[in-house]
């Protein structure tokens, strides 16, 4: 009764197909409603796609939000900030904590992003930043629920005709520091305390490196002589190398360096940071403080 329910929907089942996902539902409405929370059919033998209660006109109008929260639980901290930040502007923006996926289209998206700079301002890394997460968690949701290969579109993709801002090059100027600026930090740093002293002596540190980020320089290693070794942490997951980075120290910074050297002889991390802090969010956190 299930398959012949699910064929008359116009969507295929096999419920003895082997590596098929969770169960298929026994009882299935006249109209072809489904009548389980969440399951998984296998199409002629290829992946797996989600279907959610109800018929495929509620699937494409799944909680856009809740699936989006869901979604970040599995993020590794660094990266689930971010995501938070940006769901956050998001409801501020929507004025509302619920969103059926199918009101995500073009006009919408460019409000979001109008929105967006006149928060953040043009160059603000938050507008590509933020927007890049909301197009992200969508892919996520087109990727489950619809199935390219046999035509079944539930969720349409407006980000193919509206792509990811990006940030404006002529915006970009006013992040650089004067020379004078990282002169005078370096003059005056000895006169700082508690984490303010802290947090130049990690831009500091950052800079003399080409620009490590904090959970790079919590976890880097020594390779040979003065030479820094690490997996970029924004990369490696998606270079074949591994992101791997290395990094001479130059002698002229091997002062402020030094006060940070690890201690302990059992471990080659370069710092002493994972010493101070039990992880690098909360080194950043003082660092930021």
């Amino acid at each position: 009764m299930a398959c012949l329910a699910f064929l008359a929907a116009g969507v295929s089942c096999n419920k003895e197909a082997p590596g098929a996902a969770g169960e298929i539902p026994e009882q299935v409405g006249q109209d072809g409603k489904l009548c389980t929370a969440t399951f998984r059919l296998n199409l002629g033998g290829m992946k797996t796609k989600a279907v959610t209660t109800g018929s495929m006109d509620e699937a494409a109008n799944m909680d856009f939000i809740a699936f989006y929260r869901e979604y970040i639980e599995d993020k590794r901290m660094h990266s689930k900030n971010t995501y938070n930040s940006a769901l956050n502007a998001f409801i501020s923006f929507l004025e509302r904590d619920s969103l059926p996926i199918s009101e995500i289209d073009i006009p919408l998206l460019r409000k979001w992003e109008a929105w967006l700079r006149k928060k953040y301002g043009d160059g603000a890394r938050s507008v590509s930043a933020y927007f890049a997460c909301i197009s992200t968690v969508h892919a996520q949701a087109r990727m489950e629920y619809n199935n390219e290969d046999t035509g079944e579109i539930v969720i349409q993709n407006p980000f193919k005709n509206y792509p990811v801002p990006r940030q404006r090059a002529s915006a970009v100027g006013h992040r650089d520091l004067d020379v004078h600026i990282i002169q005078k930090m370096m003059d005056l740093r000895t006169e700082l305390e508690g984490r303010e002293r802290f947090g130049v002596d990690v831009f500091l540190i950052s800079f003399a490196l080409m620009g490590m980020n904090c959970p790079d320089l919590y976890t880097c290693e020594w390779d040979d002589g003065n030479v820094i070794r690490y997996n970029r942490t924004k990369t490696r997951d998606r270079r074949d190398d591994r992101a791997e980075m290395m990094v001479l120290v130059d002698p002229l910074v091997e002062g402020i360096l030094s006060e940070y050297y690890s201690r302990d002889r059992d471990s080659n991390r370069v710092f002493d940071f994972d010493e101070r802090y039990t992880s690098y969010e909360i080194m950043g956190e003082n660092v930021n403080a």
